[in-house]
């Protein structure tokens, strides 16, 4: 059965399609470095491990992080981004920062939360203005590793220190909409649209309706027998 096109399913296609790389990459780069990167991105999982890993820049490594993630193999998406993380190259189509993020998500639901939590820190420490990871990135990995008390804590605390971001109140719902937590996201969608509208955002606002909407039917869902 097929379903319509969700808020969750463009923010797994903007995780899938766009994550990790920078909004000038396919204007700054060569027409080769751009055919080298969609070669690794579409490689069979059997020929994977025959790509060698340093004859290939970041923005193809990053490629290569993909497609392993693409099939399903895990350890070899964790060892393309650990080296990513550790490198030092600045590859103009790489936002590394963005790859560090999606590195903690998937070893948070690998059940590695330590090492998530690790690699977070680090990322603070070479890149600690403002913004560089999403504020929300450190509730969002107890979420994935299943701890959703702690995790809506920390969520509550982040909130109360920025009382006029609707913007991440949605995004809070969001992540708990994704995560299967629907009763929780209900109040988180509240709120929002409280702030939303007390500071005049019209755009936030139809967005949060819309998520209302997916939010009931996917409860529906779950009722029906």
């Amino acid at each position: 059965m097929t379903h319509a096109k969700t808020i969750a399913d463009g923010y797994l296609s903007y995780v899938d399609d766009e994550l990790g790389y920078s909004y000038e990459a396919w204007d700054v780069l060569s027409v080769e470095a751009i055919r080298a990167h969609d070669v690794i991105l579409h490689t069979d999982s059997a020929s994977l491990d025959a790509v060698d890993r340093l004859t290939i820049d970041d923005f193809e490594r990053w490629a290569l992080a993909r497609a392993y993630r693409r099939c399903g193999e895990l350890e070899g998406f964790f060892g393309v981004c650990e080296s990513l993380t550790l490198s030092t190259a600045a590859h103009p189509g790489i936002v590394y920062t963005e790859v560090v993020e999606l590195y903690a998500e998937e070893l948070a639901r690998a059940n590695r939360l330590a090492k998530a939590q690790s690699k977070l820190a680090e990322a603070r420490l070479r890149w600690p203005e403002p913004g560089a990871l999403p504020y929300a990135i450190d509730a969002r990995i107890l979420l994935l590793a299943g701890d959703l008390d702690l995790a809506l804590g920390r969520y509550r605390a982040l909130a109360d220190a920025h009382p006029d971001d609707a913007e991440l109140r949605f995004e809070i719902a969001e992540d708990l909409t994704q995560n299967s937590q629907t009763s929780s996201a209900g109040p988180w969608l509240d709120e929002a649209l409280a702030v939303a509208e007390r500071v005049g955002d019209r755009a936030l606002i139809v967005d949060i309706e819309l998520l209302r909407i997916e939010l009931g039917a996917l409860t529906e869902e779950r009722k029906a027998p």
